[in-house]
């Protein structure tokens, strides 16, 4: 057994010592005796107290003695950086206070022996303090490790943050005073118990309800249904109602109600699930690395199209189908045309994404090799809407190539990473050209953009490829602290980089198939056949 001086022990049942933790001030070998303080959250004026070596040893073997450990407030572990200035010169100050007397070895033993001691004294009418000042730095001293550092002002403790304060008779807070003295003006109440109940049955009854009016109009009708009495009487009597005002009423229902109940109780489980709800983690949190989830999703473009036969005929609005890799943010397979959103659409904007997209670019004028848009594989599931994949095709086609995930109705968010590509092609592709929407109704009187409309889906197309080739090589800085292969690797973080560096390092979970393969499986089979007037062709099934 090791007695260390500043060793935190607990005492049960020890003779002539109460219950409780105490703190080894000094040890005094010479003569058999060790000084020890209790530590207790009574804030207390205590002396220190004589313990006997040999009792302690006794009583550790019987195990009424145990080690423990005494934990320290968080203010009192900042390093000197981060404590401010102000509160190291109270420290020190107080320091200065009591160092003469801790120079003094017998001080603890005094103080545990004699009931008065000099030193102690002397030093106070030295330095013009109370004793009781002394003792209390003492005591903060001893509690708290016997260092400079135990003696830093608790001043976070300090204010009663957070606790209801009882109110008395006089008015809390500055008297309310005209500027000119003319007027009187209406001295207002401190609220009381009885006003809180009835901020409280306001606020349920108006405010905290998914048709809840405003705090200004809660208000309103929180008087007249609570106070209508002292609003009465201060009518007849033609003086000022003893009522909340309403900066009042504001104030107690920041105090009264809880933020996050509050959100909740005015609007509805739908919108607090999708909009309000406080976020726990990261979009990507079950998607790591590249190829464990893939999110498709359908937008109508912000722009509107004319038809490549007769640029005269607008024919609306394309869908944009987007397959974005979760883990990396690669777009991985992009579909547009002027299907809506539908299986026979969506499995285009698969195929797209389960073959090399060199051949794909050059239909449309550009030219990229391989690398430069390196995506080809079939992830390990894929995450979509109900819109195009609930039905028997494609948990028929698709489920043999992957995991197929439903996300649930109105879940937007469940989806974040794909619908945020979509603002980001519309922003940076579609809303600078002739004929877009720009993703906002159109003002009365405002030119039609279908009148201006001027390029083709095929143009369309192109400007959104060119965009995937930039986003893909565009910088998020939020992969940094995803992808921790890129500060390994010197990599600025881009989809791209962070792509190709974990199928570098075989960490991924992407698979490949034949391209041939992909399209037997996923596109309908037809008969065709030849006759005099051309090639007739028919779905088989009317699978389409």
């Amino acid at each position: 057994m090791d007695i260390a001086k500043d060793s935190v022990w607990i005492f049960n049942n020890v003779d002539g010592i109460p219950n409780g933790l105490y703190r080894i001030l000094r040890l005094y070998s010479e003569i058999g005796e060790l000084v020890i303080f209790r530590l207790s959250e009574k804030k207390t004026i205590t002396r220190p107290i004589l313990c006997s070596i040999e009792v302690f040893e006794f009583a550790y073997k019987e195990k009424r003695i145990t080690e423990d450990s005494y934990l320290l407030p968080g203010y009192l572990l900042l390093s000197d950086i981060d404590i401010p200035e102000m509160h190291r010169k109270k420290r020190g100050e107080r320091f200065d206070l009591i160092k003469p007397l801790l120079d003094d070895d017998l001080l603890y033993f005094d103080l545990a022996t004699k009931k008065r001691v000099e030193s102690i004294g002397k030093r106070a009418k030295e330095k013009s303090v109370y004793i009781q000042t002394l003792y209390r730095i003492l005591n903060t001293y001893w509690e708290y490790g016997q260092d400079i550092s135990s003696l830093t002002p608790a001043f976070k403790l300090q204010g009663g943050r957070g606790k209801i304060r009882i109110a008395g008779s006089k008015k809390r807070g500055a008297p309310v005073k005209s500027k000119t003295g003319a007027v009187e003006l209406d001295e207002g109440i401190n609220i009381k118990e009885n006003d809180q109940k009835n901020i409280i049955k306001g606020l349920k009854k108006y405010r905290l309800n998914s048709s809840g009016l405003s705090t200004s109009k809660s208000y309103e009708k929180t008087i007249l249904e609570y106070y209508e009495t002292e609003v009465t009487e201060a009518e007849i009597n033609n003086t000022f109602a003893k009522i909340p005002k309403e900066h009042q009423f504001r104030y107690w229902e920041k105090k009264l109600t809880n933020k996050d109940a509050e959100i909740k109780k005015c609007t509805n489980e739908s919108d607090f699930q999708r909009n309000k709800r406080s976020l726990l983690s990261s979009a990507v949190r079950d998607a790591l690395i590249p190829g464990e989830c893939f999110e498709m999703d359908s937008t109508v473009a912000d722009v509107h199209i004319v038809s490549k036969f007769n640029r005269n005929k607008c024919l609306g609005r394309p869908i944009i189908y987007l397959v974005i890799d979760k883990a990396s943010r690669m777009i991985v397979g992009v579909h547009v045309s002027m299907e809506y959103a539908s299986w026979r659409a969506g499995r285009q904007a698969l195929i797209n994404c389960f073959t090399k997209k060199k051949a794909y670019c050059e239909k449309f004028g550009i030219n990229i090799s391989d690398s430069e848009w390196p995506c080809f594989h079939i992830p390990r599931r894929i995450l979509c809407d109900r819109g195009e994949m609930i039905c028997k095709n494609p948990e028929e086609l698709v489920v043999p190539l992957m995991q197929l995930d439903i996300a649930a109705p109105y879940r937007a968010d469940m989806k974040g990473i794909v619908e945020r590509r979509f603002k980001i092609l519309n922003d940076e592709a579609l809303h600078g050209l002739i004929g877009t929407t720009k993703g906002i109704h159109r003002v009365r009187g405002e030119a039609d953009p279908r009148a201006r409309a001027q390029y083709t889906i095929d143009e369309v197309t192109k400007k959104i490829i060119k965009e995937i080739l930039k986003h893909n090589r565009r910088t998020f800085e939020k992969l940094i602290k995803e992808t921790p292969l890129l500060i390994e690797n010197d990599l600025v973080p881009t989809p791209i980089n962070t792509w190709n560096i974990h199928l570098l390092k075989h960490r991924h979970s992407l698979k490949v198939a034949d391209e041939e393969e992909v399209r037997a499986k996923l596109l309908p089979a037809v008969k065709a056949s030849m006759t005099g007037e051309g090639i007739f062709y028919e779905p088989v099934n009317n699978s389409v």
